[in-house]
């Protein structure tokens, strides 16, 4: 029997839109066994906020493990709550703010297997910008990308009390630890999406396009990711570019996206985590 793969969300009231899409990319999973556990996070909120991200929560993710935490945590400690609530053999970071191919579990377990590894980072992903409808294809080579992780629970392994680079410092023990593998060839398992009010600004987001396809790659897979963001619900047309220019666009869709069918606004949404000295 396969085993059960929990999937972390952590999230805070008014993200709503973008939590729904998350649910949905979960709901969608090709991979059967897996629960999603939400840990939701109100600093600065009322207990109506609270209550209310609750209701919603309930209603949306009727399955899921919805786990209320502390205000002011930082992020690295909500993540660590939600591998503690966490009943699965093995489990996944779940962004509440990017989106999931319906294949993404079944991709990294079997990756998993093939390398009988204790952990699994995927080397590359979509990197969307909302406001500007620009996609780009980030590969980082052997290194593995943080924040894509799929590790066994029971490694002795937690994330830093940090409000940022939670995730890489994160990465790097496990790496440094355990037996990792990277995931290559195909980026479109994950879309990774910068909304206006994410954790990083613009400005660390567009660095990180140096290490993105350039132009000559996009074209020769132009089919293939044309195919394959169908699955994603993006503003379009989409301007698919590399580190050097102008690749190819990809039109207007044709039916809903897999991952819900609420339209990707760029306005800002609520992102305040603790940050600990």
């Amino acid at each position: 029997m396969r085993p059960l793969i929990s999937c972390l969300m952590v999230t805070q009231p008014g993200r709503e839109t973008l939590i729904r899409r998350a649910i949905a990319c979960f709901e969608r999973q090709t991979y059967e066994r897996r629960e999603l556990v939400v840990v939701h996070d109100a600093p600065n909120a009322t207990g109506d906020g609270r209550d209310s991200l609750a209701r919603f929560l309930r209603t949306e993710a009727e399955s899921a493990r919805i786990v209320s935490a502390e205000p002011g945590r930082s992020l690295g400690e909500l993540r660590n709550r939600a591998i503690e609530q966490a009943g699965g053999d093995l489990v996944c970071q779940w962004d509440d703010d990017d989106q999931y191919h319906p294949d993404r579990l079944a991709r990294q377990w079997e990756a998993m297997q093939e390398a009988k590894a204790d952990a699994c980072f995927l080397a590359s992903q979509l990197h969307y910008f909302a406001g500007s409808r620009e996609l780009f294809v980030r590969d980082v080579g052997t290194r593995g990308i943080e924040g894509t992780v799929m590790h066994r629970r029971d490694l002795p392994v937690r994330y830093p009390a940090m409000a940022k680079e939670e995730d890489t410092v994160f990465m790097r023990e496990l790496v440094k630890r355990f037996n990792t593998t990277v995931l290559h060839g195909e980026p479109w398992l994950y879309l990774r999406v910068f909304h206006g009010n994410n954790t990083w600004d613009e400005q660390h987001h567009r660095r990180m396009m140096q290490s993105a396809w350039d132009v000559e790659t996009l074209r020769a897979w132009q089919d293939e990711l044309t195919r394959q963001t169908r699955s994603y619900d993006l503003l379009r047309p989409v301007t698919v570019r590399g580190r050097d220019g102008r690749a190819f666009g990809i039109p207007p869709r044709d039916g809903p996206p897999s991952c819900g069918d609420a339209t990707l606004s760029a306005r800002p949404v609520l992102t305040r985590w603790k940050v600990e000295s």
